[in-house]
């Protein structure tokens, strides 16, 4: 499986097949697709799961920006999730940035508070402007989740605006500008936010 790694991590595409599995419940053959120990919150994302294989069998472009396991190299644990929403300049973002792109990350539980979403969303970002030629990248984050938000202003990010999501609920939105190289995050100043978008976001940014 390709992979973005980190300095703990290796952000693991997930293959069809696992998806599959995944959904089809069968937690040996998933686990052996993915190579590692897959914690029982896994098993509880199946909407996720669904979401993904659909949006990967309606365009095979989306393939690389899908989802991805968050799997500790020394344990061979996958300790979270993250991933891309959709392939960039999505139509949903066109009020917002060009040439920008929607993340989230989920860590499970057992493994928040070791610095894991942080590391993960800087390997996405840095895949994503370095190797793809992103520019902007945009996080979604419930009003209430303050260490994702706390996560998304030590990136960088900058909160913008609020929407009303009609899955998640109130949900801040926070934006930042990829880096130029020699430079850190800077961030993109947005006012308002995109209604009716089509794309839903089934996993909050979460530390």
């Amino acid at each position: 499986m390709t992979s973005i790694r980190t300095r703990r991590l290796n952000l693991s595409l997930m293959p069809e097949e696992f998806l599959e599995a995944s959904a089809a419940g069968q937690w040996i053959e998933a686990a052996r697709i993915l190579g590692g120990t897959i914690p029982p919150e896994w098993w509880l994302e199946r909407d996720l799961v669904a979401l993904r294989l659909a949006d990967l069998r309606a365009d095979a472009r989306y393939q690389p920006w899908s989802l991805r396991a968050m799997m500790h190299r020394e344990t061979k644990v996958m300790v979270g999730f993250c991933g891309f929403h959709t392939a960039p300049n999505p139509p949903y973002l066109e009020s917002w940035a060009t040439e920008a792109v929607e993340f989230g990350y989920t860590v499970f539980p057992g493994f928040r508070n070791k610095g894991f979403a942080t590391e993960a969303a800087q390997g996405l970002m840095r895949w994503a402007g370095r190797q793809q030629g992103v520019k902007k990248f945009v996080v979604s984050i419930a009003a209430a989740n303050t260490p994702s938000a706390a996560v998304a202003r030590k990136l960088g990010f900058s909160r913008v605006g609020v929407r009303m999501d009609p899955v998640d609920g109130l949900e801040e939105i926070y934006v930042s500008e990829a880096p130029r190289a020699g430079h850190g995050w800077r961030v993109l100043s947005l006012i308002g936010a995109a209604a009716g978008r089509r794309v839903r976001r089934p996993f909050a940014a979460s530390e």
